[in-house]
């Protein structure tokens, strides 16, 4: 019998093993970061496996990056919000 092709699971979980010694090298900071990266990929496997990429740390970067400009995209639109909405506040103010 042939071999099996390992799960996306299992394969991210591997990949994270083998950076635990990279964990254990940051700081606090860092390390939080890093844990919450980790989080990310594993909430992203389905994806990650969609992506059909052969090669497991290009599919977890894409998964990473993804999140983190839908944050940044999230945050801009926020920001764009408040500074209409102080724009607006501040003509009424000024005698219109």
């Amino acid at each position: 019998m042939g071999r099996t092709i390992p799960s996306i699971t299992f394969r991210i979980e591997e990949k994270m093993r083998r950076w635990s010694r990279f964990a254990k090298l940051l700081n606090e900071e860092e390390r939080k970061a890093f844990l919450e990266l980790t989080a990310i990929v594993k909430n992203r496997r389905s994806a990650i496996d969609a992506l059909d990429e052969a090669d497991i740390n290009m599919a977890i970067l894409v998964a990473a990056v993804t999140e983190m400009k839908g944050e940044i995209n999230v945050l801009r639109r926020t920001v764009e919000k408040e500074g209409r909405a102080e724009n607006g506040f501040s003509r009424i103010g000024q005698g219109d």
